[in-house]
């Protein structure tokens, strides 16, 4: 038996429904937008005639709207970057919908991620403020995370500039975008030649992002890498520094599919002892931090123990503070991004 969450998260279309599966589309209170579940919950409930409540109806709608915008960025932004002369790619986002979802609807997106040349950035920075996105304003997150976040375009749409495969700590211990960059290669996508990763190193980045970043704490990360996790093995991802991330991402997703913690990863297993549906960023981080310290020589994981227990400490004005509580369903509902 798996949580109905969970089921759902890697339902696709020609798959049966389920009376447990009806009831969370059903009740206002299951977080689909914040596990990035609306699209696939959308297509659940026009194949099998499921109830979806009004409140998870607004926010597909909000969330196809927002994809919407992302695309036209996206159609902008490469040629805005390619008239500069930078090295960059794209990833995730529209990439990972086109490629890895029978219907790309079902994997909505807030932004688009571009990940530049460090020599490149500022230029790629100008660039985008030329053709209208202002940077957003960012506390720093828990794990010493800074926003690099721009705002506005034709498009009202968010793009994210990168510089390094994780924008926190994790970063820090991680190769560098220049293992990525020559792996770039032209791949269409809405009329437009977009430079974008191999799935080898397509799977590394987003194994990073979902340890690294969101802290396995959005189903729809799992649902992502899944399917790649059975034909790319650790090895294949251990020069991008992601085999880490590959064994845990293993063990969660076998956990919390058949609440089988045995053998697996410690992340996993306590991950899995709770309902995905109340998970929360801050509850996550703390388990987080076995997959930050598995770094490969002493000496990196404790430099990796120190940087953490230096950014986990609540500074006012710079740090959000931790909070060890569980958030409630309703709270996690309206939180999508």
């Amino acid at each position: 038996m798996t949580y109905p969450i969970v089921d759902l998260t890697f339902w696709n279309p020609g798959d049966p429904g389920a009376p447990e599966i009806d009831a969370l589309l059903a009740d206002p209170s299951t977080p689909l937008a914040k596990h990035g579940l609306t699209g696939i919950a959308s297509a659940y409930a026009e194949e099998t005639g499921a109830f979806l409540h009004e409140v998870h109806r607004w926010w597909a709608n909000e969330m196809t709207m927002k994809s919407l915008s992302v695309d036209g960025a996206l159609t902008e932004v490469v040629p805005a970057l390619d008239a500069l002369g930078i090295r960059y790619f794209v990833a995730k986002g529209p990439l990972t919908a086109t490629a890895e979802y029978p219907d790309r609807g079902m994997r909505p997106y807030t932004d688009l991620d571009v990940y530049v040349d460090p020599i490149h950035a500022d230029a790629a920075r100008v660039g985008l403020l030329a053709l209208g996105y202002e940077r957003v304003p960012h506390l720093r997150g828990p794990l010493g995370g800074a926003g690099n976040e721009r705002h506005g375009g034709s498009f009202g749409a968010v793009v994210e500039v990168h510089e390094r495969a994780s924008d926190n700590l994790h970063g820090h211990f991680l190769p560098g975008l220049s293992r990525y960059l020559p792996l770039a290669c032209d791949t269409e996508l809405f009329g437009v030649s977009v430079p974008a990763l191999p799935k080898t190193a397509s799977l590394a980045l987003e194994l990073i992002h979902a340890a690294a970043g969101h802290r396995y704490a959005r189903l729809i990360l799992l649902r992502d890498v899944e399917a790649r996790l059975d034909v790319i093995p650790a090895s294949e991802v251990e020069e991008f520094g992601a085999a880490s991330y590959h064994r845990v991402a293993c063990g969660l997703i076998a956990a919390l599919r058949h609440r089988d913690c045995a053998g697996r990863s410690r992340l996993g297993s306590r991950l899995a002892a709770g309902d995905p549906r109340s998970w929360n960023e801050h509850d996550a981080t703390v388990r987080n931090l076995l997959s930050l310290v598995a770094q490969p020589t002493v000496p990196h994981s404790l430099a990796a123990t120190l940087g953490v227990a230096r950014a986990a400490v609540p500074r006012y004005g710079l740090r959000a503070p931790l909070r060890w509580q569980r958030g409630s369903h309703n709270a996690a509902t309206r939180s999508h991004a």
